[in-house]
């Protein structure tokens, strides 16, 4: 009897020692391994994995999870994903500060976004889940792979609901054959135009041909750069600047406009 009733406490203790616990704290559904809950129930710590799921269909899988119900802040750490079903956006990193009240992730370390066609790097980001607005920070590479452009940066605004990225310091585009560099990117992915501004320089590897100007705006679609201020064009042979330029990619015609020397 004595054996049985060991061995039934054996198992029970096997049986608690692999348990997925479930929580339900108000704004938040806890699947995690471990879970401990202190201060009259207003602090939570998970660990050992698993992942805590909003009520508007959000789930955040991690390694360790503290909760803290007074301020509604939800800390994870340890291989971050974050996704949702009705959102195709899924961010990865190593920890993630969530304020459910104001709605919004703040990543750390290793930060990936990936959606349909694009993929984000950074160090850092900030995400408001309401303006549906991504704000990344160092070591920014943003991968457009339906227009085949990528973009790289010090820092990054990501609109996601009208599609449009702008970028700031050390500003660098390359697509097919082209590397355009500035201070700062305005990137419009639905009109599929780029405009660069502040120490611009545009090379047009197949041409061979780099301009120079203050600001340029790059019409994807038509292939045309048109350029403003202390503009300048170097290829093989010529050497010419003006106020502005207008170049025709296609055509491989520059018209310059304003004290033009050559």
């Amino acid at each position: 009897m004595k054996n049985n009733y060991l061995k039934y406490i054996l198992i029970f203790f096997i049986f608690i020692k692999n348990a997925t616990y479930s929580i339900a704290a108000e704004d938040f559904v806890f699947n995690i391994t471990e879970i401990e809950i202190t201060k009259n129930g207003n602090l939570i710590v998970g660990t050992k994995g698993g992942k805590a799921q909003t009520n508007d269909g959000y789930e955040i899988f991690g390694q360790n999870f503290i909760y803290n119900k007074n301020t509604n802040i939800l800390n994870v750490s340890g291989n971050v994903k974050m996704l949702n079903k009705n959102n195709d956006l899924i961010i990865f990193s190593n920890k993630a500060t969530y304020l459910k009240n104001d709605e919004v992730v703040f990543t750390e370390g290793n930060s990936k976004a990936i959606n349909e066609n694009n993929i984000i790097t950074a160090s850092n980001f900030k995400f408001d889940k309401i303006q549906n607005i991504l704000i990344a920070d160092e070591n920014v590479k943003f991968l457009d792979k339906e227009k085949n452009t990528e973009i790289f940066s010090n820092k990054a605004t990501y609109l996601k609901n009208d599609e449009v990225v702008f970028t700031e310091g050390n500003s660098k585009a390359i697509n097919e054959n082209n590397i355009i560099t500035a201070s700062n990117f305005k990137f419009d992915k639905i009109q599929n135009i780029l405009i660069a501004d502040e120490n611009v320089k545009f090379l047009d590897k197949e041409k061979n041909t780099e301009i120079f100007s203050n600001k340029a705006t790059y019409l994807k679609n038509d292939e045309v750069v048109f350029t403003e201020g202390n503009s300048k064009a170097i290829n093989e042979n010529n050497i010419i600047t003006a106020s502005n330029f207008k170049f025709d990619k296609i055509q491989n015609i520059l018209i310059a406009d304003e004290n033009v020397k050559r």
